[in-house]
């Protein structure tokens, strides 16, 4: 599997006038979306796209915030998998822990 550099894909994404910032299905790369992971929600950014679904890059959970893993977790979820576009996460301070409010619902 090919992976995607974060940086790029979140660096294009804002450089797009295009990209949803909303609740919708419209998907694009570098979206920021939430998935159905085997029942558990988890949320990442789109790195690239497939007829019947994406790509995915999946952050961590860490307590209640959310977290890049040390190494890239990015695999193929369908569309149906796919639940919602959602705005970028809020960083945290200076750490690289961020808060995604779309998520409050799902704990």
């Amino acid at each position: 599997m090919k992976r995607t550099n974060l940086t790029q894909v979140e660096s294009s994404m804002w450089t797009r006038q295009a990209c949803p910032q909303s609740s919708s299905k419209k998907i694009d790369i570098g979206n920021h979306v939430i998935v159905d992971y085997e029942g558990d929600k988890c949320l990442g950014i789109v790195a690239a796209l497939k007829k019947s679904g994406a790509e995915v890059a999946t952050m961590a959970r860490s307590g209640i915030s959310w977290k890049w893993p040390s190494r890239q977790d990015q695999i193929f979820y369908s569309k149906d998998e796919i639940l919602e576009v959602i705005k970028k996460p809020v960083q945290l301070g200076r750490h690289p822990i961020f808060k995604v409010p779309e998520m409050d619902k799902f704990l």
